[in-house]
């Protein structure tokens, strides 16, 4: 089961006692946090350090720098919630590797790009 499960959580404290119990069970952090000074003390070092590899932010369409930045640092990012399909044709053409949306209707004609 381990091969198909992701703990997700807002707190990251609950994420590293899960790293620490099994290694092996991929984690996810749900932050809103974007901003430039929280952006600026980011590292994959420390959130490596808690197991975490799935980084799940709220999407800000000014933050995608932001979101391509954590791409980039080797993390799974998934943004949440993008309802508008210009937004996530962005975030698709970004390069990023998911949405959670509450318009899989809307979203499904993007599969077809």
């Amino acid at each position: 089961m381990k091969d198909h499960v992701c703990v997700i959580s807002f707190n990251p404290f609950s994420l590293r006692e899960m790293h620490a119990l099994d290694d092996s069970i991929m984690l996810g952090l749900d932050y809103c946090d974007l901003s430039e000074k929280y952006m600026g003390k980011l590292n994959s070092v420390d959130l490596r350090e808690l197991g975490i590899s799935v980084y799940i932010p709220e999407y800000k369409n000014d933050k995608i720098d932001c979101l391509i930045k954590l791409r980039s640092l080797g993390f799974i990012v998934i943004p949440w919630t993008v309802d508008n399909y210009v937004d996530a044709v962005k975030i698709k053409n970004a390069g990023l590797n998911g949405i959670i949306t509450n318009r899989a209707d809307v979203m499904a004609s993007m599969l077809k790009l």
